[in-house]
């Protein structure tokens, strides 16, 4: 049934076999491919950045720990407090004299920090506004009394927080818990790098507390996004960041536009060779068939004879010289 199709649906159908199903074969498997390659690569990043972005948070709480146990352990304060004195206005004045000038360069060396609170006993409760009665806390604040030696971080009413007691300190009517407010967006802002506009940070706590969100939720489907996990083990934090991908990689529709232009470019030149062959070798062909089927039997008058010297011509002029 093939030999029967007119010579220009040949034409046609080899370029659909010949190129048009190998291109776009060959665009959808390189698609693919570099979409797989390009997705590793992203996803390496990712990795990269996790590790990155973990060991940043916890250099910042290892830096505000440090500073609180610096507070927490301070031995000219607790010298003054468990130092017996005639006068609580003198030892409340001492305390301020020491403790003020510590206080103001920790929140400049800090500046995660916010505002402190100091939960104690007996006559030091009144000393600043912040110095809070131990006796009249509850709920989350009394989780805070009970921390020892080791920083105690707490999400509660939306305030994050890190408490200690002070050690050192021999009267137990006397012990105090130093409770510092950590600004969240201060200790987690920039733990990504600033050139990361793809990537999404988000910091929970133990109880599934939103800490932290360094943006809105990707629009991204689940095959455009990247997420990766990872607990803070001192705190229990857990660390969400999620990379769109969609940036680094190949659309669909992108892939397919250069193909689709590659297409019409190669299906226009077809046309042109087709044009062009039916001015040349269709044409003359057709001339030579009207020529014969004027050629009447016994009658051979009619000339038949080609200037050309290709086969189409080789061809037209044997057929005159069979017929002359």
């Amino acid at each position: 049934r093939i030999h029967s199709l007119r010579l220009h649906t040949k034409l046609l159908l080899s370029y659909v076999f010949i190129i048009l199903i190998p291109l776009v074969t060959w665009s959808v498997v390189s698609y693919s491919q570099t979409n797989a390659r390009l997705r590793a690569n992203a996803e390496s990043d990712l990795d990269s950045m996790v590790r990155f972005t973990k060991q940043t948070i916890q250099n910042r709480l290892f830096l505000a720990e440090q500073t609180l146990n610096l507070f927490a352990e301070d031995y000219s304060i607790a010298a003054i407090v468990n130092a017996n004195y005639v006068s609580e206005y003198q030892k409340a004045q001492d305390l301020l004299g020491r403790f003020d000038p510590l206080l103001a360069s920790i929140f400049e060396q800090n500046m995660d920090f916010e505002n402190l609170t100091v939960y104690t006993y007996g006559s030091l409760k009144n000393v600043r506004r912040y110095f809070i009665d131990a006796g009249g806390v509850e709920g989350a604040e009394t989780a805070r009394l009970l921390c020892g030696r080791e920083p105690l971080w707490i999400y509660h009413g939306g305030v994050l927080t890190v408490s200690r007691k002070a050690i050192n300190i021999d009267a137990p009517n006397a012990s105090a818990t130093l409770c510092f407010e950590v600004n969240e967006e201060s200790l987690f802002s920039g733990a990504l790098p600033s050139q990361t506009q793809n990537y999404r940070l988000t910091v929970t706590d133990g109880l599934g507390a939103l800490l932290y969100s360094s943006g809105d939720e990707a629009a991204a489907s689940s095959e455009q996004l990247l997420v990766r996990e990872e607990v803070l083990p001192d705190t229990g934090w857990r660390l969400q960041i999620e990379a769109d991908i969609r940036p680094v990689t190949i659309s669909v529709l992108s892939a397919f536009q250069s193909t689709a232009l590659v297409i019409l470019l190669s299906f226009a030149i077809l046309l042109v060779v087709v044009l062009l062959f039916s001015r040349t070798f269709s044409a003359r062909i057709t001339r030579l068939k009207m020529q014969l089927d004027e050629v009447v039997p016994s009658e051979y008058k009619v000339d038949i004879r080609s200037e050309e010297r290709d086969e189409i011509g080789d061809i037209t002029n044997a057929v005159g010289r069979l017929i002359r």
